[in-house]
């Protein structure tokens, strides 16, 4: 099993048998050096160019998907940016998924992203990184808009999934397998949702104590606010540019890092974010917040 990680490299657990694994050791390359130091790493392993070993085509929380092939000895190459018309493949918190989608004898690539879609990009040839994609039939579950996405979602006890919206909400991972049984590979789907919880009823005094740590909670989102606004100019600066605008989409990546590096030497930015952290928990015991959470969606295959 290999798993990807927010801030380290990817891990690979040897299987024992039984349902155990042995310790997990680093995923690296030729030098020893991890593969990848981007965030929030999404691996997917396949035989992409078909020499009889696995690959790993990994999404990250910003910047171009990348395909990593194995040297045949558990290290891997350098990434290699997956292309559509001679330009990278872009997808904030990517999630791709290596499988044959369309039958063809050829790998394709699903994916999924922040906006709570899943793409169908289909190979054009065993082992290449130059994708296709068909605008009638590109998206592999109904499209949304990325605001729905992160919508939190209400409870409703009339929904067949408990809750509305009942559809995938940001980040899918998607993987394909034939879950029915009827020999059409399906799809699922996993996700980030938010849950909202019911409000409860507070006393006088509580009321007085939360709006006063609402309005300590707005004084910290404008501080934030400007340092974000800061941090990101500071990335900008980094990369020769002067407005996020000015980016190509091959420097999405780039810039992701540059802004966490500004970000972790910013005295006053971690400041604000030590405080929102021990603030969060004393609103959230009056006003009950939305729960992260995640839910796996089955697809079946007409």
């Amino acid at each position: 099993m290999i798993s990807g990680s927010y801030t380290k490299s990817l891990t690979f657990f040897k299987g024992l048998g039984h349902g155990k694994f042995a310790e997990g050791k680093p995923i690296t390359k030729k030098d020893g050096k991890p593969i990848s130091t981007d965030y929030a790493q999404t691996p997917c392993m396949g035989d992409w160019d078909g020499d009889g070993d696995y690959d790993i085509a990994m999404g990250v929380i910003m910047g171009p998907v990348k395909l990593y092939r194995n040297n045949g000895d558990m290290t891997f190459g350098d990434g290699e940016e997956f292309k559509l018309n001679g330009t990278s493949i872009q997808a904030p918190d990517g999630g791709p998924c290596i499988v044959d989608w369309d039958g063809d004898g050829v790998l394709d690539l699903l994916l999924g992203d922040d906006t709570g879609n899943v793409s169908f990009y289909k190979g054009t040839a065993k082992g290449s990184v130059d994708l296709s994609y068909d605008k009638e039939n590109g998206f592999v579950i109904p499209m949304q808009r990325q605001e729905d996405a992160w919508k939190a979602r209400k409870l409703d006890p009339n929904s067949p999934t408990g809750f509305s919206p009942a559809k995938p909400g940001a980040r899918t991972k998607p993987y394909a397998a034939d879950w029915n049984g009827d020999g059409k590979l399906d799809l699922l789907v996993g996700d980030y949702i938010q849950l909202e919880k019911p409000a409860q009823k507070l006393s006088a005094e509580d009321q007085k104590k939360l709006k006063a740590l609402e309005r300590q909670h707005a004084e910290l989102m404008r501080k934030m606010s400007i340092c974000q606004q800061r941090l990101g100019n500071a990335a900008l600066k980094s990369l020769d540019k002067k407005n996020f605008s000015e980016l190509e989409q091959s420097q999405m990546g780039a810039y992701g890092k540059a802004y966490q590096k500004e970000a972790q030497r910013d005295n006053e930015y971690q400041r604000v974010i030590k405080k929102y952290s021990a603030l969060y928990p004393e609103i959230a015991k009056l006003k009950p917040q939305a729960e992260g959470t995640g839910v796996v969606w089955v697809y079946l295959r007409k």
